[in-house]
């Protein structure tokens, strides 16, 4: 199942939901505007499930706002705020920010557990950056791309030094290399694409950046590879490398790392 459909299933089985209690409380009482506070329900949770934490705390605020208005009138008939409808709003505030904000961390949860399903195949087992034959596919693109279009871009090849390290296939240096990971992927863009070549190498692409820029970035992600060292005993210095190469100044030394003709193109991110 992919997140679409689960967003889908949830909206038809939430809205029913709502729906039904909106009914039921429109024959229960001659309040209007609690049906329609009901029906907001259905617009928080849809921006919940769609866009995550931002819509839904969007959406609840949106809901909160709109079911103030609606009680105005009533307030200013009322002259003062009655303890009657201060729960109200109370009540409708706290159940629009508790659908919008928690079910839109909930959702967001979701949505990453399912594209990492969706992608298992391309992502590396111990850092959960994309694997080295991904990666290698991702460059290849970027290289047909620049042949197509003239879309410059870099790379930035950070080393560990495996000779001192600890061994890879043992959990001390597999928390090592997730950690470094986990320290590069918080310092990049989120239009770069990051993957782990064979060892503790990491490679780094940045689509519309110059060699220039990459030689900036390179310095900022061989200080944050060496942060991720700190605790462990080991020493950055000596241990990390980063090598920014740009396409096309650096094309032989790129062009080594692509997989063969024969893989099929990688499809790009959204």
């Amino acid at each position: 199942m992919t997140y679409r459909r689960f967003e889908i299933l949830v909206i038809i089985c939430g809205g029913g939901a709502i729906l039904t209690t909106a009914a039921a409380a429109a024959t229960r009482q001659s309040d209007w505007i609690e049906t329609v506070g009901q029906l907001l329900l259905l617009g928080v949770l849809v921006g919940a499930l769609h866009w995550g934490r931002r819509g839904g705390f969007i959406a609840g605020i949106a809901a909160t706002l709109v079911y103030l208005a609606l009680r105005v009138p009533t307030i200013a008939a009322a002259r003062s705020l009655t303890p009657t409808l201060a729960q109200l709003l109370l009540t409708r505030a706290v159940v629009f920010g508790a659908l919008g904000i928690v079910g839109g961390e909930i959702s967001t949860r979701i949505k990453y557990f399912f594209v990492e399903l969706e992608n298992r195949g391309h992502i590396d087992d111990v850092t959960h950056v994309y694997n080295d034959v991904y990666v290698r596919q991702l460059l290849r693109s970027h290289v047909a791309r620049y042949e197509r279009y003239s879309a410059t871009f870099s790379i930035i090849i950070v080393r560990l030094d495996e000779a001192k390290l600890p061994p890879l296939d043992r959990s001390h240096g597999r928390r090592l290399l997730r950690a470094t990971a986990n320290a590069l992927v918080g310092d990049i863009r989120l239009v770069d694409e990051m993957g782990r070549l064979e060892g503790a190498e990491f490679c780094i692409i940045l689509p519309n950046t110059p060699l220039e820029g990459a030689k900036v970035a390179a310095a900022r992600l061989k200080n944050t590879a060496g942060g991720s060292l700190h605790g462990t005993g080991l020493h950055p210095d000596g241990i990390v490398t980063a090598e920014p190469l740009g396409y096309p100044e650096d094309r032989e030394a790129i062009e080594v790392l692509l997989p063969p003709l024969t893989d099929e193109p990688a499809d790009r991110r959204a």
